[in-house]
């Protein structure tokens, strides 16, 4: 088992690598696919943004980089494959691959982990035996208590997983209020429902 600081000093290094390649990522955002982001959650009138909040930036952000356009390819991808350059093996790709494959979803804290972070379960899985995942983030790891909600996209790197782009926190009727607006949730089950590609812009509207 790896020491506490041995997990920070790995957790620090690859969260500061996240943080750089959504920088770097952010370049290759056309104006107008910020603008059709911003007008799904209500913060565009035309082509301005009604918002200069970090906070509301950060889930437009979030969905211009993570999100598909018709026809388009994600950013996150046309970055990974034409704009970055990281060394093959290194730690920078190893985040830029997480990043790419990024699972967003809806997790309840289930507990401290025993060493460092958090243990979070999938709120959409209700099962006894539902999988849990270890979570690494200084943050959560001091303010997120048992049973808090949060909305965030999952990259699983070794032997921890990190939150990459924004980490929002729900409650179960912010959930609910979401999952109502899903067309799909009148057939597809509802643990399925986290994989629907509007229930990102759904959880942020509600928390907006």
């Amino acid at each position: 088992m790896l020491r506490r600081g041995e997990i920070l000093e790995r957790y620090r290094r690859l969260r500061a690598l996240c943080v750089e390649h959504h920088g770097a990522a952010l370049n290759h955002l056309a104006r107008a696919a910020i603008v059709e982001q911003a007008k799904r959650l209500g913060l565009a009138d035309g082509r301005v943004l009604l918002t200069d909040s970090h906070e509301e930036l950060s889930l437009i952000f979030d969905l211009a980089l993570y999100q598909r356009r018709s026809g388009r390819s994600r950013v996150i991808d046309r970055y990974a494959n034409k704009g970055a350059r990281p060394a093959g093996g290194s730690e920078a790709a190893l985040v830029l691959d997480a990043m790419c494959r990024a699972r967003f979803g809806l997790w309840r804290v289930a507990r401290q982990h025993d060493v460092c972070g958090i243990i979070v379960s999938h709120v959409l899985d209700e099962r006894d035996d539902a999988e849990q995942t270890w979570i690494v983030d200084e943050g959560l790891e001091a303010t997120a208590a048992p049973g808090t909600g949060l909305a965030a996209r999952l990259c699983r790197v070794e032997p921890f997983s990190l939150f990459a782009g924004a980490t929002v926190p729900v409650s179960p009727t912010a959930v609910e209020t979401a999952l109502l607006a899903l067309p799909a949730r009148r057939y597809m089950p509802r643990k399925d429902l986290a994989d629907d590609p509007k229930l990102p812009a759904a959880i942020y509207r509600t928390a907006l």
